[in-house]
């Protein structure tokens, strides 16, 4: 076998060897693998091309899970099993497509400066290639025994490919090192916390009329929202410390960072710091008011289309969206009547982490680390900030670390199919609300006879009223879309069919956030094409 940069000889038979892109998470259930690498042999490929995501595999430093949705094993014997060749691309950069590049998100958090980061870079990249090329080399073609045929190192952010190459022959890897540049991409239905919110599926050609084998269903209802409350526990959350210069590294007198980021010592330290990466965090602050506060700002880096909301002893401020750069700012004024003149005051801001930059650096005019990084009242009045998420440590076995954001709800599993709602109060259609914040919505699906083939269910959103909103999709407890919507919108959210029992009983789940206005969503069940 050699491979000379574009021709790949196997066996004497030099080639153009023709791949698809396979996104193994995308695909969130190993049983629906064989059945996509089927189609793909059918339709005429010989090898798939298979990014590995360091990030899905590692919640938390130190910890791998090659285990369920991750097994890695299975998933290169299915693609032996359907006589597919495989050129795997080990990362530990996986570039575009997935959440931070394929990092794991702890991989941004502690690092005081790029120095750090490098450091840190390369000793736990090292850790994960000692995992990846065991498994590479027992599924390579030069062994016999599998289909294995390129393996790609792709270094990022530090120039130690060749070292890492050396380690991986070490480790009884054989293949060329080499990427597959006819690959193709073949998409599957994104889940969980791995792209910025968006429509996931165009309207336009879809089935609008409600499928038939979806039986009824009466939805319930839950707000989401008690950390707004003054009486709100908080104290046993992390408190926000201003402990960790943005980067020590950069120039004090640039002046090309964002307003807050440099200011008189001013420090950032970012929910990953928390080990919160992925969803809503809940920032809460404390202070005693003069009675003279006229307005509260903040500034942050929430990603592409992230938005905050805040609320102020209970009665909402506003909300603010983020730039195309990723960052949010807002001065939102203060009525003197919202203030507890000389009592303890609470400022309580949900902020949507959307998402880590696939760039990882972090310097003075761009930050992938997330968080809010300045706040003020003016005129000023010091605030203890205190700050929650779904940490590395709660992390669902099953479904991994990028299945879940940091709702009280979502902590609670209120997405999962074995919570019970029963206490819920049921729902009118549409979901209805003036009143910004996070409601839930669930309801039990019974799909009632088997959907014919090429065909998968969807559920879809009509967003009506005068608001915007964010909504987060769970079907069976799996996290399907993260949207960001509009009045006049529509969502369509595919729900893939061995996520989906078909026929049996299945729970949805939809938080919806109201950033601003009067919501009204209306829920459907529409079908659309299986494969794409």
């Amino acid at each position: 076998m050699v491979y000379d940069g574009s021709t790949l000889t196997i066996d004497g038979r030099p080639g153009p060897v023709t791949a698809a892109r396979f996104h193994y998470w995308q695909w969130p259930d190993p049983s629906a693998w064989p059945t996509v690498l089927h189609k793909l042999h059918s339709d005429g490929y010989d090898a798939v091309a298979i990014d590995l995501d360091w990030g899905y595999h590692s919640a938390r430093p130190g910890t791998y899970d090659f285990t369920g949705i991750r097994d890695l094993d299975t998933l290169f014997e299915d693609a032996a099993h359907e006589r597919l060749y495989v050129a795997v691309d080990s990362g530990p950069y996986s570039g575009g497509g997935a959440d931070a590049g394929g990092l794991p998100d702890w991989l941004l958090a502690h690092t005081a400066g790029d120095s750090a980061l490098d450091a840190r870079y390369a000793r736990e990249s090292r850790g994960w290639l000692q995992q990846v090329d065991a498994i590479v080399a027992r599924h390579q073609l030069n062994n016999g025994n599998g289909t294995i045929v390129l393996d790609r190192i792709e270094a990022g952010l530090l120039d130690n490919a060749a070292a890492l190459e050396r380690a991986a022959r070490l480790a009884g890897v054989d293949v060329p090192f080499g990427s597959l540049p006819v690959a193709r991409t073949y998409a599957g239905f994104p889940w969980g916390w791995t792209t910025a919110p968006k429509a996931y599926v165009d309207a336009r050609g879809i089935d609008t009329v409600p499928v038939t084998p979806a039986k009824a269903v009466r939805w319930r209802m839950q707000r989401d929202d008690d950390e707004i409350a003054n009486g709100f526990e908080d104290q046993a959350w992390p408190p926000v410390m201003a402990a960790r210069q943005f980067n020590p590294d950069a120039d004090d007198d640039d002046d090309t960072a964002p307003a807050g980021y440099r200011a008189k010592g001013n420090r950032f330290f970012g929910v990953d710091d928390y080990g919160f990466h992925h969803g809503a965090v809940w920032y809460r602050g404390h202070f005693t008011a003069s009675g003279n506060e006229r307005t509260f700002t903040l500034s942050g880096t929430t990603g592409l289309d992230g938005a905050i909301g805040v609320w102020l002893n209970g009665a909402y401020l506003g909300n603010a969206v983020a730039t195309s750069a990723g960052n949010v700012h807002a001065t939102l004024p203060i009525a003197s009547s919202m203030l507890r003149r000389g009592r303890d005051n609470v400022l309580a801001v949900l902020f949507e982490n959307a998402g880590h930059d696939a760039d990882p650096k972090r310097d003075s005019s761009d930050a992938p680390g997330r968080g809010m990084f300045a706040s003020a009242l003016d005129p000023p009045t010091p605030i203890a900030w205190h700050v929650l998420g779904n940490g590395e440590y709660n992390v669902d076995a099953r479904r991994g670390p990028l299945a879940d954001g940091g709702l009280a709800g979502e902590i609670a599993g209120w997405q999962d199919p074995s919570y019970s709602d029963a206490s819920w109060p049921f729902a009118r259609l549409p979901f209805q609300t003036a009143h910004p914040g996070v409601t839930w919505y669930r309801a039990n699906v019974s799909v009632e006879t088997t959907l014919p083939a090429g065909r998968i269910l969807a559920l879809q959103l009509d967003f009506a009223g005068n608001a915007r909103y964010r909504a987060f999709v769970y079907c069976n407890g799996w996290l399907m879309a993260h949207i960001a919507a509009k009045s006049g919108d529509r969502r369509v959210v595919p729900l893939p069919a061995n996520i989906v029992t078909n026929p049996g009983d299945n729970t949805l789940a939809v938080a919806l956030w109201i950033l601003s206005g009067n919501g009204r969503v209306n829920p459907s069940y529409a079908t659309l094409s299986g494969e794409r």
